[in-house]
């Protein structure tokens, strides 16, 4: 009974996480899409490249400063931004990109996964530096 518990609170934290990472990229999604219309992404490769930053920038902080317990890690990192973030979408647009603008494919694939590793790197380096 105690390993089921502990494997229920898990599917909790990370589903706690998961709903407000999905709802967050919603949200962000429609406001970025509303504010500019065009057929190029930018709503995923903001949520994409702002979601490698923060990711890479509280996990750093939190394995270099030892800050957020386990659980809250399950929430946040693998829950709240596994849910935001979005390979998925960001594949399933690019290939639609291909069929209606190939040039803007090739740098919607080039620039969300170059600014996604910069973010990431930059994450690191501010936590580090924190």
């Amino acid at each position: 009974m105690r390993r089921m518990n502990a494997t229920l609170d898990t599917v909790l934290l990370i589903s706690i996480g998961a709903v407000l990472g999905a709802n967050a990229r919603h949200w962000l999604g429609t406001w970025v899409n509303q504010s500019v219309q065009t057929a190029f992404p930018y709503a995923t490769l903001l949520i994409n490249v702002s979601g490698s930053f923060l990711l890479a920038l509280l996990y750093t902080i939190a394995v270099e400063k030892s800050v957020i317990s386990p659980r809250v890690g399950l929430a946040l990192f693998t829950g709240f931004f596994g849910s935001f973030t979005t390979f998925s979408t960001f594949m399933l647009e690019s290939l639609q990109l291909v069929e209606q603008a190939p040039l803007h494919s090739f740098l919607n694939i080039v620039s969300s996964v170059l600014l996604g590793l910069f973010a990431a790197a930059g994450g690191i380096w501010l936590g580090k530096s924190l």
